[in-house]
């Protein structure tokens, strides 16, 4: 096996579709947007992949491509052996290890995410989230823990938007609640006690955008321990 390549094989077919997209040829722009969303620094290939399908393969890439061993195994083995990611992105496949790229319900999904280790901070964290809820209307706070720590109060205050906005929650201490609406009139809190118990801790903006806080506010207010927080655009709230 050689060197494993930071990136991702794709199906015959969109390796066409690329090609015609950086040829300056007609392609379809719906599955180029789609592969550009998925897309992880370089598509890798092999020899085989552009002879079947009579895609120019220049000199010089034949060359470094062969010496790296990126000749004539299949594209399943092209994605476990020579790739980090494991995968082949596809139009038209679903089937481990294809991703439908095309397909809204397969579950692998590209997110944006940041992740900090002990002793870094976490200012561009708060910053983020913070104009993320600027133009919110609505925000859903999850987390089981949030009232343990009253330090968390202030962390919000920092992320909210000082104006009308719907607030939803399901365990955060009446006096914690009170502060808040001492600090904004303008908040409207509407306790929901039947959110599902769930082990990560969410901020969903406008039933449009989750945020999963991997170890809740604690970690995002305390630099003692790691954060990571995702972000993902969803069509309905879990909720």
């Amino acid at each position: 096996m050689g060197k494993v390549i930071n990136g991702i094989v794709v199906d015959n077919q969109l390796f066409c579709e690329y090609h015609k997209f950086r040829n300056g040829e007609k392609f379809d722009i719906n599955i180029i947007r789609q592969l550009f969303h998925f897309y992880k620094k370089r598509i890798v290939s092999n020899i085989k992949q552009y002879e079947d399908n009579k895609v120019e393969l220049p000199a010089n890439l034949k060359v470094e491509m062969a010496h790296a061993g990126l000749r004539r195994q299949s594209l399943e083995d092209l994605a476990e052996n020579c790739t980090l990611y494991k995968i082949i992105l596809s139009v038209t496949r679903n089937d481990f290890p294809y991703i439908n790229i095309m397909d809204d319900r397969q579950r692998l999904e590209n997110n944006y995410a940041a992740s900090f280790d002990m002793g870094e901070t976490r200012k561009f964290a708060v910053r983020h989230l913070c104009s993320m809820c600027l133009h919110a209307k609505k925000i859903v706070l999850y987390d089981k823990y949030f009232s343990k720590n009253e330090n968390n109060i202030d962390l919000l205050k920092k992320i909210l938007p000082k104006k009308k906005l719907e607030i939803v929650y399901s365990s955060i201490e009446d006096e914690h609640i009170d502060m808040l609406k001492q600090w904004c009139a303008d908040f409207v809190f509407t306790k929901n006690p039947s959110m599902p118990n769930r082990h990560d801790r969410y901020m969903v903006i406008d039933d449009k955008l989750e945020i999963i806080l991997t170890s809740g506010f604690d970690h995002l207010n305390d630099d003692r321990g790691d954060f990571t927080y995702i972000v993902r655009y969803v069509q309905h709230s879990r909720f």
